[in-house]
């Protein structure tokens, strides 16, 4: 098999790498091309107030995480951090942070659950200036963009030619490790200009219920993983499913 994995390559345990290197190198490979580029943007000081002003922050992307802890936890220590994965929370008490909340699900819908029972109390959110689809976020909360996630057409010739190097012409690649509706939307792009490249019906890993929706909707084949760890779980269904 040859597996693409749109997530950044050092994000990846050694030691799962090396065994999914092992599965896919007899009749392929794998191929690391992530279809994005964060970049850190400069919050308004009405946005800032709001930081140092919530009772509750709520974060769910591992880049927009960084950020906060190295430019904007000292703001106010007192916030109840909530974040989206147990992988998450423990960064954020690595910096000390004395309170982390995660939901028992580890996507938007048990993100949605836990916000649910938390007290009224002021909220916000610290993202990108992309929204997930459906993200099942109230309305009412506000959102702080602290980063963008860029695209354009340079980045998607890098892209082309990362995976069309990657992928031999005699084994296309036929497994798929999507992480975000914006990559899905990306890689359907860039398969439509390298189509030879890719298997005619793919298998598509998602990892959460808002990436599959759209695959599906698409037409496509996917499976999503357990709750939790859903990394390192759906890196373990490519592996299992050579």
């Amino acid at each position: 098999m040859t597996v693409l994995i749109t997530y950044p390559q050092d994000h990846i345990g050694e030691a799962l790498r090396r065994r999914l290197d092992d599965a896919a190198r007899p009749a392929g490979g794998v191929v690391y091309c992530p279809l994005r580029r964060l970049q850190a943007t400069v919050p308004s000081e009405s946005d800032l107030r709001a930081i140092a002003s919530s009772d509750y922050l709520i974060i769910t992307s591992n880049f927009a995480l960084t950020l906060y802890l190295e430019r904007y936890r000292h703001l106010n220590w007192l916030a109840t951090v909530v974040v989206l994965s147990r992988k998450m929370a423990t960064q954020a008490e690595r910096y000390g942070l004395p309170h982390v909340l995660t939901p028992d699900e580890e996507n938007q819908r048990g993100l949605a659950r836990l916000l649910a029972t938390l007290p009224h109390a002021r909220m916000a959110m610290l993202g990108g200036d992309l929204r997930v689809p459906h993200d099942h976020i109230p309305e009412e909360i506000p959102r702080i963009r602290i980063y963008e996630n860029m695209w354009n057409d340079e980045l998607e010739q890098s892209a082309i030619e990362t995976i069309a190097d990657g992928a031999g012409a005699a084994h296309p690649i036929d497994r798929i490790l999507v992480t975000s509706p914006s990559s899905y939307r990306r890689l359907r792009a860039i398969i439509g200009k390298i189509p030879h490249r890719f298997a005619e019906n793919p298998t598509y890993y998602a990892l959460g219920p808002s990436t599959a929706d759209i695959i599906r909707e698409d037409g496509g084949i996917v499976i999503v993983p357990e709750s939790n760890d859903v990394l390192r779980r759906a890196v373990e269904l490519i592996i299992g499913n050579r």
